[in-house]
């Protein structure tokens, strides 16, 4: 796994050189192949600046812009007063032109558009600056190479430890856990299965599952395997912890959903795994899982296009509460953090929508429809928002992410996707800032979404709102009272 930040490092035998992707160019390194490059700078479409549509005249002219074939890119002539300078000025742009690029087709929603910023006379240059850049500035801060990445949808090969901030990543038949400070390490993996999923535990645990039906459990620290268990026949899809430590919800390919306690001996240093109870009621292989905060609920995606509902407040005896309908596999799945009974489900290629429904009453609430598959779907705790990320799509304008608001889903900012990338999977940052998200291009991209406030919005009626349910009964049910309208 290779980064482009600014450090280097080494993994076995293979040389890790950290280099911004402005400079690949002078190293001779190409970018993938399915990315869509531009024939001026050689920035991949989504990531970088490229889409603010204005370059710094030191990047504009330095070597690398030598290697590719001379356009009009930049224009030939410049005049005292004209309007590129005067847009410079106006923005704050020391020593930079606006380049027009007439062939090059971006989708709208990534262009800096400048005309809008000065003829709106209704509003503040800054607001408008302001508003636009929710959509410009997201780009990956770091883009680490991933060579043996799996392509699949059904995998989750990424996770960001909140004790340690490392991040695993499954490569292969490999795990490498990387961190800002110390590099990479690979875990001492004892056998040569194919690696299909990673967990971080919120403590020192890594759990990693694998095609054959393994699940291995490694100490950060150690760097040691401390047991494993094998579930024959099956293919472990994904692994969720329990935020209590010793508890794991192991999905595998046959559509159930193990939950195991681990049992620790303390003089061998080693762990068992007890049994507890089984979670049956899928078809098809498991796609997701999520907890509520309080743990005493869980849902469960599958590939035969529904989500199951769980009550575990006896974890040796769960109930199936509700079954609910999608027209696609489901993955993507998430609690509220601030509404107990909120929850919100992604559909696959074929259904595409984000559903919203109460979990006390399996009442659908609202639908979204996003154009692409949904691969993940991950709420913030400090503010009413979201973020999804997506697979494939309709073309053009495809998404790669977007940040909506709860409940009227506005759009607050869109990442869009270069020809054929996609994300498999995602995981949080322990902030709550940032993502890393995995691509199908076997690169792993960080993405900073978030600023996080002093406060939690937490899961009181008051930090609901009304309006959170969109049914006036629901929410008098859930405690949440409707000072603006009564029941009638």
């Amino acid at each position: 796994m290779f980064s482009r930040s600014i450090d280097s490092f080494d993994i076995g035998k293979r040389f890790i050189s950290s280099i911004y992707p402005t400079k690949n160019f002078k190293k001779g390194i190409e970018p993938p192949q399915d990315e869509e490059v531009s024939l001026r700078t050689g920035f991949w479409n989504e990531d970088f600046i490229l889409s603010r549509g204005v370059f710094p005249l030191t990047i504009a002219t330095s070597d690398f812009m030598q290697n590719y074939p001379k356009r009009d890119a930049v224009e030939k002539t410049d005049p005292p007063n004209s309007y590129s300078s005067t847009i410079s000025n106006v923005l704050g742009l020391q020593q930079c032109k606006v380049l027009n690029y007439s062939d090059l087709k971006i989708p709208r929603s990534n262009l800096f558009s400048i005309p809008n910023l000065i003829s709106n006379n209704s509003k503040s240059l800054k607001e408008q600056r302001k508003k636009l850049s929710k959509v410009i500035n997201h780009v990956p801060y770091r883009v680490l190479d991933a060579p043996g990445l799996r392509n699949d949808f059904y995998s989750n090969l990424v996770s960001w430890s909140c004790i340690s901030h490392n991040v695993a990543v499954g490569l292969g038949n490999q795990v490498y856990l990387w961190n800002e400070d110390s590099g990479v390490t690979a875990l001492n993996m004892e056998d040569d299965a194919m690696v299909t999923s990673v967990a971080f535990s919120l403590g020192d645990y890594v759990l990693v599952g694998t095609h054959i039906g393994r699940v291995w459990l490694f100490s950060q620290k150690d760097n040691t395997p401390l047991g494993s268990i094998l579930r024959e026949g099956t293919r472990v899809c994904c692994l969720q912890w329990s935020q209590y430590g010793d508890l794991f919800y192991l999905g595998d390919s046959s559509g159930a959903v193990g939950v195991f306690e681990i049992v620790t001996n303390s003089k061998t240093r080693t762990c068992t795994f007890r049994l507890r109870s089984t979670l049956t009621c899928h078809k098809q292989q498991v796609c997701g899982i999520a907890l509520n905060k309080e743990e005493d609920e869980i849902s469960i995606g599958g590939n035969d296009n529904y989500c199951s509902v769980w009550d575990i407040s006896d974890k040796d005896q769960p109930i199936l509460k509700y079954i609910l309908p999608h027209k696609a596999a489901i993955k993507a799945i998430s609690y509220c953090p601030w509404s107990k009974s909120l929850l919100s489900t992604g559909g696959g290629t074929k259904d595409r929508t984000i559903r919203f429904w109460h979990t006390n009453s399996g009442t659908l609430l609202h639908e979204f429809d996003t154009k692409s598959q949904v691969t993940s779907l991950i709420w913030s705790n400090y503010s009413k928002e979201l973020v999804a990320t997506f697979g494939f799509g309709d073309e053009p304008g495809r998404l790669l992410l977007a940040g909506y608001s709860y409940p009227k889903m506005n759009t607050l900012f869109e990442v869009t996707a270069s020809s054929n990338l996609r994300i498999l999977s995602a995981a949080r940052s322990p902030d709550e800032e940032s993502l890393c998200v995995a691509t199908n291009d076997e690169t792993v991209r960080f993405y900073k979404i978030w600023k996080r406030t002093k406060h939690c919005l937490g899961s009181s009626p008051e930090a609901q709102g009304s309006g959170t349910y969109g049914s006036s009964l629901i929410e008098l049910h859930e405690g949440i009272q409707n000072r603006d309208k009564g029941i009638r």
